[in-house]
Parts: C-alpha cells; structure tokens; sequence
C-alpha cells in the first residue's frame, strides 16, 4: 500500500499525523506490558546503552532498576533480560 502524501490536504496529513502517533503509542504500550509480565523483582537485565542492572521494582510503564549502587527509574522498552 502506497499513499501519495504530497496530494493530501493539510488537514489530512494533520488527521495521517494523529494516526500515526496513537499507533506507535498502541504498539509502545503493547510492548511495555509484554516486557512488564516477563519481569520479576531481582531479575537481572540489559539496559539498553547502558549495562545491566537487577530490577528492584516494576511499575506501570517503568521499572526501578539497580546498576552499580545507584537505583534508575527505565521505560520498559529499554529493557531485555540478560542472556
């Protein structure tokens, strides 16, 4: 499917604009619940960029995460368990 955004109105590429944002917030969302249910207090994980820590609490769309001493608040989606 290809759209020929060039001919739309500003009003549609406004409405194309919206659609877009709640789809990846959607997808976004989906993602961090996944993540949310395959983590356990004290599991240890990769931040992405930044290391592992071990997870010391799991919050809605964020996990408090331990590395080296000092506790982070990290979105869900930066998270993975480490291999």
């Amino acid at each position: 499917m290809s759209i020929n955004i060039t001919s739309l109105t500003t009003e549609q590429l406004v409405q194309l604009n919206h659609d877009v944002v709640a789809l990846i917030k959607a997808r976004r969302r989906q993602e961090a619940g996944s993540m949310r249910r395959q983590l356990s207090i004290g599991d240890v994980v990769n931040v992405e960029g930044h290391g592992t820590g071990i997870v010391k609490k799991i919050m809605r769309t964020r996990a408090m995460v331990e590395m080296n001493g000092i506790t982070y608040r990290v979105q869900m989606s930066m998270l993975s368990h480490k291999a």
